[in-house]
Parts: C-alpha cells; sequence; structure tokens
C-alpha cells in the first residue's frame, strides 16, 4: 500500500490501483508514514491550530495519540519501527514508539538543530543515520548545466593518452 496526499486529505492506494480516502475532515492532513512493521500510521494535522504529529494504529484507526508538543511536521519512522522521528522548525525530534498497546512511550527529545530547508528535508537511513538538506545562505544558481554522455565528453576533451 501506499499512503499520499490530495488536498489536505490522507489516502491510501493498493497495488491493484484502488484508492481509498484515509482520512479527511476539516482539517488539513499529511506526510503520512507507515511503521516498517505496519501496525502505526503517523501523519501530521491541523487540528489543533498548528501543524502536530498523531499516530494511529493501522490499518483499524480508532483512537488517535498526540505526538508532538509545540508543533510538529514531516513524520518518519525508525527502521525498526521503535523511534519516530519529525521536525518542529529547525529540531529534530524523537518519541519512543511501542510494539502494543499506546504507542507513544516517551516525551519528544531534541536530536539535533540544524538550518533545515523549508520542504522535505530529511529521512533516516537504513543505518539508523540521518540525511538532510540544510537552508543555504548562498544564493541559488541561476543556471544548471546538463553533461550528457559525460564520460564519452570526457575522453574527447582529454583523451587518457594525455593524461
Amino acid at each position: 500500500m501506499l499512503a499520499y496526499t490530495d488536498r489536505g486529505d490522507i489516502w491510501i492506494a493498493s497495488l491493484d490501483g484502488k484508492r481509498t480516502k484515509l482520512l479527511g475532515d476539516a482539517f488539513t492532513e499529511g506526510r503520512p508514514a507507515f511503521s516498517p512493521d505496519g501496525r502505526w500510521l503517523a501523519y501530521q494535522s491541523n487540528e489543533s491550530g498548528r501543524f502536530e504529529i498523531y499516530v494511529r494504529a493501522f490499518p483499524a484507526l480508532g483512537r488517535l495519540w498526540p505526538v508532538s508538543i509545540g508543533g510538529g511536521q514531516e513524520p518518519r519512522f525508525g527502521r525498526d519501527s521503535r523511534r519516530l522521528f519529525f521536525r518542529n522548525g529547525q529540531k529534530l525530534m524523537a518519541v519512543d514508539i511501542a510494539a502494543q498497546g499506546e504507542p507513544v512511550r516517551s516525551k519528544p527529545t531534541v536530536l539535533l538543530e540544524r538550518p533545515f530547508a523549508r520542504a522535505t528535508t530529511y529521512d533516516v537511513a537504513a543505518d539508523g543515520r540521518f540525511v538532510y538538506i540544510e537552508e543555504s545562505l548562498m544564493p541559488p544558481p541561476s543556471e544548471l548545466v546538463l553533461v550528457q554522455h559525460f564520460f564519452a565528453e570526457l575522453e574527447r576533451l582529454a583523451p587518457a593518452s594525455q593524461r
């Protein structure tokens, strides 16, 4: 299954192409993330008046558990499903997640503080390290140069016999 956001609602698409609205109401929900073990769905919602992170059991959505305190965006589960990470402004936060019962087992803690870019900016690598994009103080480039057939061009400009 694939979870995605369309017009502030969370949808599920199955491999056979069937689409089902999972969450949709007067609030804006987005950035859905399944736990790797498939037991939990984390997402951001503005139902409190600002974006916060919530967790629900999956596939039976039932009870809603708040995760973040003071704002949250971009939830991501660790590969073992035992930690949930999210951003709160420029802070990367984490909470412990249980395998059974109520999922949220700790208060959010700050892992690091960085100048994250505004869009989706981080992920959790398979080995547990973080990959993220920082906001740059440099102006954006004014052009992009695409070199096709790079190695053929390199050989033309600097043949191996001359290196």
